[in-house]
């Protein structure tokens, strides 16, 4: 083998290594955290304290709270955040979960094995991020418990098992009467339980949350959308977001398409209205909306002599959006 040829392996070997790494790696800090009310400052705080640690932590929060960006976070600020960043789903398949956790006694795998405690690991410098832990069969989760009990009693000075931390979507009073989860899990982790808050628990977070949100779309789409209008955004917070962080995401990127430049108006969040109009939504504040739109289509179509595309530059919105709003109006025009 030549002297280029070796050069040359050993740069494709560091280029793998460095994917690699990029693949694992968090690539979310505290900074995006968004927000400035009490009960996200409460979590991001504890979250912060704790992230020096090798103490195992709960996530707990519904659906699209933020979970997984603050497991990231926590990584990134830690003794383990040149290590891996390793994701084990729960939900999709327990038992599967349950062999890349815990492996077996006869073989070395399992990344929380006991049979590894004794010898160095690349692992042991990870973080190991377990999504919905609580779908877990009982067993195995008190087995984690007992491992992780005794790692921490018998190595003072160097870990032998990752950093875990693990998530969970249930209500945690739920969990009190639940027979598929483990008192002994419940009870270890108790006091490092980081509760994230949904975002109906913190609407004044709302517009910090979709002014970070315009910038990351415009970055990528090229849009050149500036902020929200006033009536917008009132009308963004008497939703309850029930799909919380990521529900509102969804909603702005779909916006700030519609509206390409300029301010977001009411009449860009088209997919608000619609997931408004087909929920249990307070029915005054609906029928309000639907009154004010139908009487504003049908002055533009007045004003315009039935031609749509001159009735949809006068209501600020696109041709198709106005369709749209025919149909769903059940507006006979």
């Amino acid at each position: 083998m030549t002297a280029s040829e070796k050069t040359d392996i050993l740069e494709e070997l560091q280029y793998y290594k460095n994917e690699v790494k990029r693949i694992w790696s968090s690539y979310y800090s505290f900074d995006q955290i968004m927000g400035n009310s009490l009960l996200i400052l409460e979590a991001k705080t504890k979250a912060w304290n704790m992230a020096p640690t090798h103490t195992p932590i709960l996530l707990a929060g519904e659906q699209g709270t933020g979970k997984r960006l603050f497991a990231h976070a926590i990584h990134q600020d830690s003794p383990q955040k040149d290590g891996p960043f390793i994701t084990i789903n729960c939900m999709t398949d327990p038992e599967l979960a349950r062999d890349k956790l815990l492996g077996s006694t006869e073989t070395a795998s399992g990344l929380f094995n006991p049979a590894n405690k004794d010898k160095p690991s690349y692992y042991a410098g990870a973080t190991v991020f377990v999504h919905e832990v609580l779908h877990l069969p009982v067993e195995t989760q008190n087995q984690l418990v007992e491992i992780l009990v005794n790692s921490s009693f018998a190595n003072k000075t160097r870990p032998a098992f990752p950093r875990l931390i693990a998530t969970s979507s249930q209500s945690l009073k739920d969990t009190e009467q639940n027979l598929s989860v483990s008192k002994d899990f419940m009870n270890f982790i108790n006091d490092s339980i980081i509760i994230l808050p949904p975002l109906r628990s913190r609407l004044e977070d709302i517009p910090a949350v979709c002014h970070r949100f315009i910038h990351e779309i415009n970055t990528i789409a090229g849009t050149t959308v500036t902020g929200i209008s006033d009536r917008a955004m009132d009308f963004m917070i008497q939703y309850d977001w029930p799909g919380n962080i990521s529900e509102l995401k969804a909603v702005i990127e779909r916006a700030c398409l519609d509206a390409q430049t300029g301010l977001i108006e009411v009449d860009n969040l088209y997919l608000l209205q619609t997931r408004m109009q087909g929920s249990d939504y307070p029915p005054k504040l609906k029928e309000a909306v639907m009154r004010a739109e139908k009487e504003a289509i049908l002055k533009a179509l007045a004003f315009s002599k039935g031609n749509k595309k001159q009735a949809a530059e006068l209501l600020g919105i696109t041709r198709t959006s106005l369709y749209n709003k025919i149909k769903d109006l059940n507006l006979d025009v």
